[in-house]
């Protein structure tokens, strides 16, 4: 058992727990709970599916926009989609435009641009949103000083949301930088 220096240290113990302890368990259950809710799922069963050659959202696609393309001989570029006609794909790739017969491509993904900062935010937010309820409860069960919640919620929102940032950057870093937009096969 977790001894806390608030009440068990004054010999408080309720019913021979610790309050301090269900808090913290109750604020990892809790913060799990939310990451878990938003970060995807890890492994290659994420494959982003599209219909077989269907140009549809290809079609969709700004001028300008960075894209990757694929060809069925398996070489690749990277460039600018420039527009998208009835025999070709046209593009913007070191200076010079090129026109890639529609026949001859087996992918088109769109590329995005992530630094990964809005994965870890949203990981720091929810840490400290998940400490606040939960320290304010353990704070009122009777078991803590009320001159030592400031401290339990500074320490539990700090510890929370450090994780919750961790956590949060490296599922953002997981998640794919490009996203596809047309399959022949």
């Amino acid at each position: 058992m977790l001894l806390c220096t608030s009440c068990c240290a004054k010999g408080n113990l309720q019913q021979d727990r610790c309050v301090a302890e269900d808090a913290m368990k109750k604020t990892m259950v809790m913060f799990l709970a939310l990451q878990g809710a938003w970060i995807p799922a890890f492994g290659d069963s994420r494959e982003q599916v599209v219909p077989l050659r269907n140009w549809a959202l290809v079609e969709k696609l700004d001028p300008g926009r960075m894209i990757e393309l694929s060809g069925k001989s398996g070489s690749k570029l990277q460039g600018r989609f420039v527009r998208l006609d009835s025999r070709a794909i046209c593009m913007s790739s070191e200076g010079r435009d090129l026109e890639y017969p529609r026949a001859d491509v087996a992918e088109v993904y769109a590329l995005i641009r992530d630094t990964s900062k809005d994965g870890a935010l949203r990981g720091l937010v929810i840490g400290v949103a998940v400490s606040l309820p939960l320290s304010l409860a353990a704070g009122s069960g009777g078991g803590i000083d009320k001159s030592d919640v400031p401290a339990f919620f500074v320490s539990g929102a700090v510890l929370c949301g450090a994780i919750g940032t961790l956590v949060g950057y490296l599922g953002d870093r997981h998640a794919p930088d490009r996203k596809l937009l047309y399959r022949s096969r």
